[in-house]
């Protein structure tokens, strides 16, 4: 494991990219609420180091489960983490047993799915620091979280909806970077480029490169060429028709979602500008709150077909009154027009073309 770029260097380069994305933001791929939220996050470089043991929100980790009633900041300084309290730590192990028990019940779906790969990506690596308790897996006890149970089955359900694990994979809004490593150590030769906002860029740049070195490219200054074997390449939003390399698929998770109409549309249309086949994300499709998108009905273009629909998962949303309903997660791909039938040819799609969620069920 190679750290090959210091904490400071890191949030002077951060300091950099936030004057470019000023220079950059009247493009359409800013929100008008969240990046400017983000930024002014202010992290010390050893606060940066070990930033999943911080109260950071907004890069990947769940309010409730991952912090266990502390409040994570989203504006201003960061705090530690406090110790779990004995009941919080007997609370985070039952989510642990849960997330463990839905993990056990995919695997006996999908016997194709190897238990040694599922370890590999279900394991804390501890490399940003984060709780983790150590379970029973397969024979051995493994190190895992509630994060890495929660994001483990999106690298297997993207190859299972696809038939395969594409040569090279885009994700938007990445988090803080945990899809990208598990894609990495599932398919060491697979190219991945992961975009989003300034902040996470930074976070997942400290992630990333501990994890992989040298493999990580910054592709931070406007000039820079992004090299074309490149393994991953951390890039914001405004340098997206930059990629040098043919991208099939783009990936994103429950970040679409929180998007306004106009953001969605400026991913997509750098998407057709790729020639990027398809979209597997994992988003609610109705929105929840004010300046959200309406994903179930053609937000993306007309260009984009959905091949695959199926619901994935609830989410609890907390109304203006106070009041909290279960929303409907979708799984979906997205395949753009002249790209349909190097997915219909796949026996797993064609099944599942059968079972498309029809648009009542997705405007539940």
């Amino acid at each position: 494991m190679t750290d090959h770029i210091s904490n400071e260097e890191l949030l002077d380069r951060y300091a950099l990219l936030c004057e470019a994305a000023d220079r950059h933001g009247g493009e359409g791929w800013r929100s008008t609420h969240e990046d400017g939220i983000k930024r002014s996050i202010t992290l010390t470089a050893d606060q940066l180091g070990r930033f999943a043991s911080m109260a950071i929100g907004g890069i990947g980790f769940e309010v409730g489960p991952d912090y266990q009633g502390f409040a994570p900041v989203t504006s201003g300084p960061v705090q530690p983490l406090p110790p779990f309290s004995p009941e919080q730590i007997v609370n985070y192990k039952k989510l642990i047993q849960g997330g463990l028990a839905n993990s056990l019940d995919m695997l006996k779906a999908e016997p194709a799915i190897r238990p040694e790969a599922w370890k590999k990506v279900v394991r804390v690596d501890g490399v940003v620091g984060g709780p983790s308790v150590k379970v029973s897996l397969f024979g051995e006890r493994v190190p895992v979280s509630y994060h890495t149970l929660r994001v483990a089955p999106r690298a297997f359900r993207m190859q299972s909806v696809l038939g395969h694990y594409p040569r090279a994979v885009l994700e938007i809004g990445g988090g803080h970077g945990r899809f990208v490593r598990d894609l990495c150590t599932l398919v060491p030769g697979m190219q991945v480029v992961y975009c989003d906002l300034t902040f996470n860029l930074m976070i997942a740049a400290r992630y990333l490169t501990r994890v992989f070195g040298s493999g990580v490219h910054l592709a931070w200054d406007d000039d820079e060429p992004i090299p074309a074997d490149a393994r991953i390449v951390l890039l914001p939003p405004w340098r997206l028709r930059d990629i040098p390399f043919q991208v099939e698929v783009c990936c994103n998770f429950l970040s679409f979602q929180h998007m306004e109409t106009g953001n969605v549309r400026y991913y997509s249309d750098c998407l057709t500008d790729l020639d990027v086949a398809a979209i597997f994300h994992i988003n609610r499709l109705r929105p929840a709150y004010q300046r959200e998108t309406n994903l179930s009905e053609g937000a993306f273009g007309p260009e984009w077909t959905p091949l695959v629909r199926g619901k994935a998962s609830e989410s609890l949303v907390t109304g203006s009154d106070g009041t909290a309903v279960k929303i409907p997660i979708y799984q979906e791909l997205l395949v753009r027009d002249g790209h349909m039938e190097r997915y219909m040819d796949s026996y797993r799609l064609r099944a599942a073309y059968k079972d498309l969620t029809d648009a009542a069920d997705a405007k539940a």
